[in-house]
C-alpha cells in the first residue's frame, strides 16, 4: 500500500515521462533553434562580405577620385608657375642671354677643333677631299638635328652639301639656324672644305 503523503506510482511515471518528454522537445527545440541560428550566422556574414565587396569598391573609387583631382591641383600648379615665369620682364633678355652663351660656346669649340693637330682630328680629314666629296653625307659625323636638315634638303653626299651656300641652307629647311649652320661649317672646315661662297 502506497504510503501517505506520496505521489502514487502511476502519477509518478507520468511526471517522469512528462518530464522526458519536455526535456526531448526542449533539446530538439533547442538543437532547432541552433540549426536556424547557424543557417542565419551564415547569411549575415553573406550579407555582411556583400557590404564589405561594396565598401572596397567604394573606397577605391573614392581613391581614383582624389588622384584625379591630385593631378588636377599639379596641373594647376603648373599653369600657374609657368604664367609667373612667363611674366618675368627679364625672361626675354635670360633667353637671348643663353642663346649668345649657346653660339659663342659652340663657335670656342670649333676653334679649338680647327687648332688640333690633323692626327687628332676626326676620320677623314687626313684623306683625299676629292673621294671625301663622292662619301655620304654621314661620313662628316654630323648630330642628328643636322642629318634631318640635310634629309629635307636631299643632300646626300659631301658634295651636294658643299655646292649650297650658307644662306640656302638656312633658308631650305625648316628650323635650320645659325647652330645647325655653325656645325655643318666646323665640320667641313675640319676636313678642309667649306660651303659655297664661304
Amino acid at each position: 500500500m502506497p504510503k501517505k503523503g506520496s505521489p502514487p506510482p502511476l502519477q509518478e511515471e507520468l511526471q517522469a515521462t512528462f518530464e522526458a518528454a519536455v526535456a526531448a522537445r526542449a533539446t530538439h527545440y533547442r538543437e532547432e533553434a541552433l540549426r536556424t541560428k547557424q543557417k542565419l550566422l551564415t547569411k549575415v556574414e553573406h550579407i555582411l562580405s556583400g557590404v564589405d565587396t561594396i565598401l572596397r569598391w567604394e573606397r577605391q573609387a573614392d581613391a581614383q577620385q582624389k588622384t584625379g583631382s591630385a593631378m588636377d591641383v599639379l596641373i594647376e600648379r603648373e599653369a600657374r608657375q609657368r604664367a609667373r615665369l612667363e611674366q618675368n620682364p627679364h625672361l626675354p633678355d635670360i633667353l637671348a642671354k643663353c642663346s649668345e652663351l649657346r653660339e659663342a660656346l659652340v663657335e670656342l669649340m670649333g676653334a679649338e677643333i680647327q687648332a688640333l693637330p690633323s692626327s687628332q682630328t676626326e676620320s677623314g680629314s687626313s684623306g683625299d677631299p676629292a673621294q671625301l666629296l663622292e662619301k655620304p653625307i654621314a661620313e662628316i659625323d654630323l648630330s642628328c638635328r643636322a642629318r634631318k636638315r640635310m634629309v629635307r634638303l636631299d643632300i646626300r653626299t659631301v658634295n651636294d652639301l658643299v655646292r649650297h651656300s650658307a644662306d640656302e641652307l638656312l633658308d631650305g629647311a625648316k628650323n635650320f639656324g645659325e647652330a645647325t649652320l655653325n656645325e655643318v661649317r666646323r665640320k667641313l672646315g675640319i676636313r678642309g672644305l667649306k660651303l659655297r661662297n664661304d
